[in-house]
């Protein structure tokens, strides 16, 4: 039986080396052709989220918006996935191999990506609710933001030292039966625990936030500014929700839920699910940010600011409009009005 020890540093880079220049091998339930198509998605994908997120970073301070401070968190978790799902099934069936150090250093990668993922995605969730509820105060938005992003991270680079330590989970491999993965008490259930609560926590802040807007919507006039401002909250709002579809799909697609707890489709066919849905959660957040943010399209394509359907596309889904605070003010008292009439 050989047993799963502490990796070293040595032990990534090792990792990396084999993955780029080791010996050809069987890879199971991925051709050739998918392989490649796969990682070609990801490099574009990547280079074009680089591009992106370079953009919002140096146009921060004009942007304004404590929506792009969670965007840019996000992003470095999915570039994670991004650059690790570029070769996934090449590493499950070669680079791991019969070596259980191999195994514990890349979960202690793959935690990095899921639980920023999913921490940040309720970071996002819970920065749009305080956004809602409190529909003036974007002080508190900002610092909901920048210190729920900070509480994010921390816990993410804890969670992975302890994978790293073998404090969350114990892997060997015995040669007739395989790998075999035992969770360890009490960091495994601790982390069950975080995650589902990320999970189930998004998913009622953004059905509270929706009810809200709702309730404020039957009470304010149409053409109004707090009116229009509602709408492009509610946009947000589906921009947001579309970004946790995405993670969700991740969540199904990583841990096999349709083979092992609902009995769909073959071992093979959740096994390439996994392999595809990895780039694309990475994919989708760039296609929301690009479709629903004109200023983000305008900032990154300049050239197509002045093409009639560019314009008229922007018109449609502005979202993200900088406001001042004497215009949030006006929306704020134009609402308490309406409600009071």
């Amino acid at each position: 039986m050989n047993e799963s020890e502490v990796p070293n540093v040595a032990l990534y880079f090792e990792i990396i080396e084999e993955l780029i220049f080791g010996e050809p091998c069987d890879v199971w339930a991925m051709s050739a052709g998918l392989r490649a198509a796969v990682m070609i998605a990801a490099i574009l994908f990547l280079i074009i989220y680089a591009y992106i997120v370079l953009v919002i970073a140096i146009n921060f301070k004009k942007l304004a918006n404590p929506f792009y401070v969670c965007v840019l968190s996000i992003a470095v978790s999915d570039f994670i996935i991004l650059l690790t799902s570029m070769q996934e099934a090449r590493m499950q069936s070669c680079v791991l191999r019969s070596i259980p150090a191999r195994h514990i250093a890349w979960q202690s990668i793959g935690t990095l990506s899921l639980d920023g993922m999913l921490t940040n995605g309720f970071v996002l969730a819970l920065t749009r609710f305080v956004a809602v509820i409190f529909f003036a105060r974007e002080s508190l938005q900002w610092q909901v933001a920048k210190y729920g992003v900070l509480a994010a991270w921390v816990w993410t680079v804890i969670a992975a030292a302890l994978n790293h330590f073998g404090l969350v989970s114990k892997i060997w491999f015995e040669k007739d039966t395989g790998y075999h993965d035992q969770y360890l008490f009490p960091f495994q259930y601790v982390h069950f625990f975080v995650l589902l609560l990320c999970v189930g926590g998004v998913l009622v802040l953004y059905l509270v936030a929706l009810a809200k807007l709702a309730k404020l919507r039957a009470h304010t006039l149409q053409g109004t500014h707090s009116y229009s401002k509602m709408i492009q909250e509610f946009r947000m709002l589906i921009q947001c929700l579309l970004i946790f579809a995405g993670e969700l799909m991740y969540l199904y697609a990583t841990f096999w839920f349709g083979y092992h707890y609902l009995h769909l489709g073959s071992a093979e066919v959740n096994a390439r699910l996994n392999y595809v849905a990895r780039p694309l959660q990475g994919g989708i957040n760039l296609i929301l940010y690009l479709t629903f943010s004109s200023e983000i399209r305008r900032m990154a394509f300049p050239w197509c600011a002045n093409m009639t359907c560019c314009n008229n596309l922007v018109h449609h889904t502005r979202i993200h409009d900088v406001e001042t605070p004497q215009r949030w003010s006006l929306a704020r008292h134009s609402s308490v009005h309406t409600l009071r009439s």
